[in-house]
């Protein structure tokens, strides 16, 4: 229902409604003019028409032209498998995908939306990227409008555009002409588009920073000098800088270099003199921006590169950090705006819909059948249809209906990613926060204390001692919290804080009793 009154109100809040008023006003006057009779029944009954009928052509030509604009239909070009159906996960699979890739920004038609193959790979998991099924299941999930599998043939490469149920095929004898052969006859790219030829070794790095082989990126390129290499080296650094935890209170009073940021900083440099940056370039620049907050060169880089890429769903991601009133020259007014046109452009980006249900769950009033929570459900249940088992979406569903009180649902969740990750410490440190909620202290210090045992983790030294000290066990209580204290990650650890202030209310409330 709450659909078709959109619908019906042509984008214009409550625009159905005014309408409707309006009519009625129309129709109760003119039989107030009649009763009074100062217009005959019969030119009463003409201007009632009359009235209404041009009402009714104004409201349709402020609906037509409120209407937002069509959606761009999705294209996606799947990995390169064998006539016999065999596929590896490599760089030679990636070929065409990746030319499709390099000319999304500027050679598309405006109609279409590349949703770019490592996209799918980030949303793929990492267990599946081998299975050319799951491929399939991914891309279909996100209801393309067009769909592209190559193949590998003995003579050369074919493949099959499929759109509407209707299929044209095309043979050459390598990738990048047969990319030509699709843009002379379908409608997918521009006259002028010309596409640039691949370096193999820079695909074969991008795999690897795909999997988040950062070193392995950079032992692979130490003897390679080629700008697109250096590009990948230079990810490769950044990433890693941006895994260099941070001491923000100390950084309020002096500089902390991160030495891989340095070492990116100096290559994309080396990549503009020459000429030779991209929009990622300027998008890793505005990353290290972000992270070091220096908010006014991240809002120039990564402006730069949303001018050269509009439909980088990552680009956007990293401008819905910064304060709306930096992004209203492109007609986002809030973060939500950002965020939903991010996860628009690409529904299967986890870290997009954990943001924007995030976003919703807190802008609403935090109740079951509130606005906010109800839009944060529809969000992750949406993307669960296009990955049903990623383990970061499901536990934020379940931190949600931990948050609600919906305790044995959040359980049933938390159980679930245990099950899938028990080498995880995490599983186990939510699962004891659960029972905690329930009161189930024993069983709720079981998973804590097993959390510890698997990595030291943090937040499960302190649930220990609050669970302890419910439990009365005092010394046990203290013991723990000053693990959690001992291990603190900086000047600005506030779970290091709560710590310290559950070791002066035990100490508080041991002085009193002595005093009685």
């Amino acid at each position: 229902m709450e659909q078709l009154i959109n619908f019906l109100s042509g984008g214009v809040p409550g625009g159905i409604l005014v309408f409707l008023l309006f009519l009625l006003i129309i129709n109760l006057a003119f039989s107030f003019l009649k009763t009074s009779k100062l217009f005959s029944a019969e030119q009463s009954k003409k201007n009632r028409r009359t009235y209404s009928l041009a009402l009714l052509m104004l409201y349709i030509g402020i609906w037509l032209a409120t209407q937002p604009p069509k959606p761009q239909i999705r294209v996606v070009v799947l990995p390169t498998i064998s006539t016999d159906a065999s596929f590896k996960a490599d760089a030679r699979a990636f070929e065409l995908a990746e030319l499709f890739r390099r000319c999304a920004p500027s050679a598309f038609e405006p109609k279409y939306l590349l949703h770019r193959w490592t996209w799918l790979y980030e949303t793929i998991d990492p267990d599946s990227v081998n299975f050319i099924s799951q491929w399939k299941k991914t891309a279909l999930a996100l209801r393309p409008g067009i769909i592209i599998q190559p193949y590998y043939k003995k003579t050369g490469i074919s493949c099959s555009v499929v759109a509407d149920g209707d299929s044209l095929y095309f043979t050459a004898s390598g990738a990048h002409s047969l990319l030509n052969k699709i843009k002379r006859n379908t409608g997918l790219f521009k006259e002028k588009a010309v596409f640039s030829q691949i370096d193999p070794k820079a695909l074969t790095l991008r795999l690897l920073l795909l999997k988040n082989k950062n070193d392995a990126v950079l032992q692979s390129a130490a003897a390679d000098s080629g700008l697109e290499v250096l590009q990948m080296v230079a990810e490769a650094y950044v990433r890693k800088g941006l895994l260099r935890p941070i001491d923000r209170e100390k950084a309020k009073y002096m500089k902390i270099e991160n030495p891989d940021f340095q070492k990116a900083k100096r290559i994309f440099s080396k990549l503009i003199k020459a000429g030779a940056d991209t929009p990622e370039t300027a998008y890793w620049l505005g990353r290290m921006a972000i992270y070091d907050q220096t908010y006014t060169k991240a809002e120039v880089y990564l402006k730069k590169a949303f001018v050269e890429d509009p439909s980088n769903a990552r680009i956007l991601l990293q401008l819905s950090y910064l304060h709306p009133d930096r992004l209203k020259e492109f007609g986002y007014n809030s973060r939500i705006d950002i965020l939903k046109r991010t996860v628009s452009l690409d529904p299967g980006f986890r870290e997009g819909v954990f943001q924007l249900a995030q976003e919703y769950y807190n802008s609403g009033t935090g109740t079951a059948s509130g606005t906010g929570t109800t839009k944060a459900r529809q969000t992750i249940e949406t993307f669960l249809k296009i990955n049903r088992e990623d383990l970061k979406i499901l536990s934020l569903l379940a931190s949600i209906e931990l948050k609600l009180g919906y305790y044995d649902i959040a359980f049933q969740l938390y159980e679930k990613i245990a099950a899938r990750v028990p080498e995880a410490s995490n599983s186990w440190y939510n699962l004891g926060v659960v029972r905690f909620m329930k009161k189930e202290y024993r069983e709720a210090l079981q998973n804590f204390l097993k959390a510890i045992a698997i990595d030291k983790n943090l937040d499960a030294y302190l649930y220990a001692g609050i669970t302890y000290r419910m439990l009365g066990e005092n010394e046990k209580a203290l013991h723990y919290y000053r693990e959690r204290i001992r291990r603190k990650s900086g000047d600005d650890d506030k779970w290091a804080k709560e710590a310290m202030k559950g070791i002066r209310k035990i100490l508080s409330d041991t002085t009193i009793k002595h005093e009685h």
